[in-house]
């Protein structure tokens, strides 16, 4: 039985347990190194001590389901013991037995597993639904047969959550530390014409910069500065910013309403966005009539080409 270019050499004869039926010393290049163990079923490596077997079992309860002391295991060992025609067609038909069995819910390896799909939604920004997709099941199957594939309910209501306060304690941690801490703000409206607000922090860290998104909510109310007020209190509130001896600094673009909240606030400095700032006087540089006359030019070409497969291909 062989592991990449390591292969599995049985225990001697005298170690009497049964666990040993699943367990046995890794060689590599005809070398034996009998201070650690390799299970049979996932080639999991552990330090082996003489006579301790107790880390060798754990891994086969929380892991495989299997505990060596039952019944049931005694007459699946007797099936696959050596000594019948050939050791290693019976191991590997032993493994394939083994890897039947699903991994146990609350087990190690599943826990793992489950929350890195859900690191996955979140970091890429992936639909609950990727769970039901044919490609991505067919791919967790070949990564681990064994695994029991939550639903996307699980995923949207237990999993994602428990990653949320899971980051946001590390982030409070992290902001707790900070000597002082910069907001920014903005109001955007998304593809199916839903409107948020967002807002951000940013410190410096042992001179690294931090850069953390504390919320994005939806916002159906009108954008005046009473409400934007209270989005902005909220949040600082929240996130425990006003322990500040002088409450944090905000950037936002240059909207008369956000202008007004920040002094309300008392949000100091408050400043102007320079990208936003540079952004409308390029604006405001592309309505001059020589430039609106150009780019009236440029637009007619792009357009003529965009209505001709053939003149696109003749550009390209």
């Amino acid at each position: 039985m062989a592991t990449n270019d390591q292969a599995i050499v049985n225990p001697p004869a005298s170690f009497q347990s049964a666990v040993w039926k699943y367990y046995g010393f890794p060689t590599k290049d005809g070398t034996t190194d009998k201070s650690k163990t390799m299970c049979k079923i996932c080639f999991a490596t552990f330090k082996y001590c003489a006579g301790s077997t107790s880390s060798m079992s754990a891994h086969l309860k929380s892991q495989h389901s299997i505990d060596e002391k039952s019944e049931v295991l005694q007459s699946k060992m007797a099936k696959t013991s050596p000594g019948t025609k050939n050791s290693t067609e019976t191991g590997q038909s032993k493994i394939q037995d083994v890897l039947k069995n699903k991994l146990p819910r609350l087990g190690n390896r599943a826990t793992a597993i489950k929350k890195s799909i859900g690191v996955f939604n979140a970091k890429d920004m992936r639909p609950y639904s990727v769970v039901e997709n044919k490609g991505f099941q067919h791919m967790i199957n070949v990564l681990e047969p064994r695994y029991d594939l939550p639903s996307r309910v699980h995923f949207s209501e237990k999993v994602i959550l428990k990653l949320y306060e899971e980051v946001k304690s590390e982030v409070e941690s992290d902001l707790k530390s900070a000597e002082f801490v910069a907001l920014t703000s903005d109001g955007w409206t998304s593809r199916s014409t839903e409107s948020y607000i967002t807002v951000t922090a940013h410190f410096i860290q042992e001179w690294n910069i931090k850069n953390y998104v504390l919320q994005t909510r939806r916002m159906d109310e009108s954008h005046t500065s009473e409400n934007l007020l209270k989005i902005l209190t909220s949040a600082i509130s929240e996130w425990n910013l006003q322990r500040y001896e002088q409450n944090p600094s905000l950037t936002f673009d240059n909207a008369s309403n956000i202008v007004n909240a920040a002094k309300q606030a008392e949000l100091s400095p408050h400043v102007g966005c320079v990208a936003h700032t540079i952004n409308l006087a390029t604006q405001k540089g592309l309505k001059v009539s020589q430039m609106d006359r150009i780019l009236g030019r440029i637009r007619r070409i792009a357009s003529f080409f965009h209505m001709s497969t053939t003149a696109m291909a003749v550009l390209k």
